[in-house]
């Protein structure tokens, strides 16, 4: 990167910055693209994990954004087939629902209506047929069900680390564990950065004609070395990740501050969430703290049936754009993007908001403005573009290749899921290496063949950067912790770690394993007789 001069530095691996720096390498313009941590890293890999308009959204009659969003979904199912699937949910209507059938059916229609197609119509489903189709809804006071479908994101770390991937395929130079420790200027103009290598200390001069800081919750801070300060606000949103206990994913509505969240099926396990609390503190200091776990256990519990356990929960952390006088949970999803040329900063631009549906959407709009300043060059690419993996072979064809390899029928169906037709090579390496095929824990279905592929193609420098956002690992019910062993020795043989790497390698994975940790609940859940609360209103 330090070698040449590029059009564009962007400063962020999340789901924004890798999307801008892919929208804007296909254009042709010469990209560099660096994270502090790992693609995904931040509040991405801590979302909610779905591909959605918002139905929430209508009630603030934000028509445009809910558009948007469900325009940008159907690009989503079809780009990434293999990552994003569509998800039936259920909207559960009991005696005393702050929302009546009749406008929850309006709304249902109306959010159909705004949709670009694809995806089932909305639907209607009596008390006895909404039980039938998911068995945990309590039954006291269940009136009937609305549903509606949108989709689920098996791993936003990966789509992440997929428009990463396809940059660097288009040109873009891109560097994970690099981070920006402050700016280079040529007068007032911000015209670079100075980035350190985290895992070796070297520092870099990076220059570029346009910087981009897409830094997510961090962004603020970022800004702020370079003498800029961006109005925004910080909302927390924490997730339970408990055993699964779903057939389909819900959505409700809290009863005691009247929040929309949900409950999620997912591999093996199920996402209860998220919260919406402001929090001023520094995104490397956030989790989900007892209090903010019972809420969502209490809440929860009211409309579903499930056991105590709770395996651990993630917590991350939005930056919004500013709207004085509104809540968090009132504040608008819509992108912004920031020229600080009347800042004292020509040459920086910041990019906040945003959902991670509407990435492409965002990216698009960041780089058309660009090219204004950069000069135009190319058309964006990504609305029809597939996002690596996702090109059309027969998943039968690759069935078979894995089963062929000697892999169980449920690691192949969860390779396909992850890798797309990028699993052929994961199916080959294990034809070659029958010990590749090997299960790296009980917990997971993941091999170590996939251990080579995040090291050798996929740019995983640390242990977290392996198990939690390139395999599946780090989100089973041992966070990961059981793989240790297997997945240290074949990270050190390949990465040249000696003993004492390892040794903080593990330390480092346990110590992030206990932050996600919370403490036992201190009280019980609202037995099944009690039923759903009647909110406020």
């Amino acid at each position: 990167m330090a070698a040449r001069r590029h059009d564009l530095l962007v400063i962020g691996g999340g789901i924004l910055g890798t999307a801008i720096a892919r929208d804007a390498a296909l254009r042709g313009y010469s990209v560099a693209l660096v994270e502090k941590e790992d693609w995904g890293y931040g509040t991405s890999s801590r979302s909610t994990r779905l591909a959605h308009g918002g139905l929430r959204y209508l009630e603030q009659w934000d028509f445009g954004l809910v558009r948007e969003a469900l325009v940008e979904r159907e690009r989503l199912v079809r780009n990434a087939t293999h990552l994003v699937r569509p998800q039936r949910f259920l909207l559960p209507v009991y005696r005393g629902s702050r929302v009546p059938a009749w406008k929850l059916r309006l709304g249902l229609w109306l959010y159909d209506a705004l949709g670009a197609g694809g995806l089932p119509r909305p639907g209607w489903l009596s008390r006895e047929q909404a039980l039938a189709a998911e068995p945990a809804l309590r039954k006291d006071g269940l009136l009937a069900a609305g549903t509606y479908w949108d989709a689920r994101i098996a791993s936003v770390e990966r789509l992440c680390l997929e428009n990463a991937l396809d940059a660097a395929v288009a040109g873009a130079a891109v560097a994970n564990h690099a981070a920006v420790e402050g700016f280079l200027r040529q007068g007032e103009r911000v015209v670079g950065a100075v980035v350190r290598d985290v895992l070796t200390g070297a520092r870099h001069e990076i220059r570029a004609r346009l910087v981009a800081n897409a830094a997510g919750p961090w962004l603020p801070e970022l800004a702020g070395v370079a003498g800029v300060r961006v109005p925004h606000r910080r909302s927390r949103g924490s997730h339970l990740v408990v055993p699964n206990f779903l057939r389909e994913a819900v959505l409700l509505r809290a009863a005691r501050d009247d929040r929309v969240f949900f409950a999620i099926p997912l591999d093996g396990s199920a996402l209860i969430g998220t919260t919406d609390l402001r929090d001023d503190r520094s995104p490397d200091l956030v989790r989900c703290d007892e209090e903010e776990a019972r809420y969502l256990r209490e809440e929860a519990a009211r409309y579903l049936g499930f056991s105590d356990e709770v395996w651990y929960a993630t917590c991350g952390v939005r930056l919004l754009v500013d709207e004085p006088g509104k809540t968090e949970g009132q504040l608008s999803r819509r992108h912004e993007i920031r020229d600080h040329a009347d800042d004292g900063a020509p040459g920086l631009w910041s990019v906040l908001g945003g959902k991670i549906t509407t990435m492409r959407q965002v990216a698009e709009d960041a780089v058309d403005r660009a090219s204004v300043r950069l000069g135009a060059r190319g058309w964006c690419e990504t609305r029809d573009r597939p996002l690596p993996g996702a090109a059309s072979l027969v998943r039968r064809r690759l069935a078979r290749q894995g089963q062929a390899a000697g892999l169980s029928p449920t690691t192949v169906e969860h390779l396909i899921g992850l890798y797309g037709s990028r699993s052929a090579q994961l199916f080959e390496a294990c034809a070659r290496e029958a010990a590749l095929g090997a299960p790296v824990c009980p917990h997971a279905p993941d091999v170590l063949a996939q251990v080579d592929v995040a090291i050798r193609e996929e740019g995983a420098l640390t242990l977290q950067d392996i198990l939690v956002r390139r395999l599946s690992n780090g989100s089973a019910s041992c966070q990961g912790e059981d793989a240790l062993a297997r997945v240290l020795a074949r990270a050190a043989a390949l990465l040249g770690w000696d003993d004492k790497r390892v040794g903080s390698e593990e330390a480092a994975y346990r110590a992030f394993a206990a932050r996600r940790r919370i403490p036992s609940p201190g009280a019980a859940l609202p037995h099944p007789g009690e039923g759903p609360l009647v909110s406020k209103g």
